[in-house]
């Protein structure tokens, strides 16, 4: 999804063919709308509510990635990624440091570390830490005259198998306000029937831990 602070609908579980149908009428965002593999392991710490990643296959955001929860109102979420927070490897000060406040522990890290050697030094930190690796496909397309939602399908191949739909508020320049953003997406929610489709409203934190169960 988009590197903002936005609002957000998520669900998963299994959609139709006619709301697959509905999605590819969609306008497309980019020139090539083949589905898009990469791979993102999380690093699952309980009772923590930021969204902790090492992602590959994007090109763009490889790395460390932290996306962090704001509020719920229904079933819409606020997030907000950022540039900023996406460290690629080897992990700087500053990527170990947000990771040392989230974990409230003190340690050391390893210096010149790769992705495996850091999440066995963070696991080592601390046992209740998981990690999953979820392979997925992904497709966006854009809803609305002015595209300002972001439509995304994705499917997820591991740890288990789910089809993942998830709708954002597309405003890079912040011009909507909260009731704004929230208006928009229940009206493609609306529009779109996706509420309709036999999936459950969930983040992506709540789907691992389901895994985790």
């Amino acid at each position: 999804m988009a590197l903002t602070t936005h609002w957000e609908w998520r669900g998963f579980g299994t959609v139709s063919a006619a709301f697959r149908k509905r999605f590819l009428d969609l306008e497309c965002i980019f020139d090539d709308e083949t589905p898009r593999p990469f791979t993102d392991e999380y690093l699952w710490i309980p009772e923590v509510d930021v969204n902790l990643k090492f992602r590959s296959g994007t090109q763009t955001q490889d790395g460390l990635k932290f996306k962090r929860f704001h509020e719920r109102r229904g079933d819409l979420e606020k997030w907000t990624e950022s540039r900023e927070e996406i460290f690629p490897f080897p992990l700087c000060a500053n990527a170990w440091e947000l990771l040392r406040q989230e974990m409230d522990a003190a340690f050391n890290p390893p210096l010149n570390a790769d992705r495996d050697e850091a999440v066995r030094f963070l696991k080592s930190v601390d046992p209740k830490i998981s990690t999953f690796t979820l392979q997925k496909e992904r497709q966006s397309r854009t809803w609305g005259h002015d595209g300002k939602v972001k439509v995304e399908i994705a499917e997820v191949f591991t740890p288990k198998r789910a089809t993942t739909v998830g709708l954002e508020v597309w405003d890079p320049m912040r011009r909507f306000d909260d009731s704004s953003c929230l208006a928009l997406l229940d009206r493609a929610l609306k529009d779109l029937r996706v509420r309709d489709e036999d999936v459950e409203v969930m983040n992506y934190l709540k789907f691992i831990r389901g895994c985790a169960d």
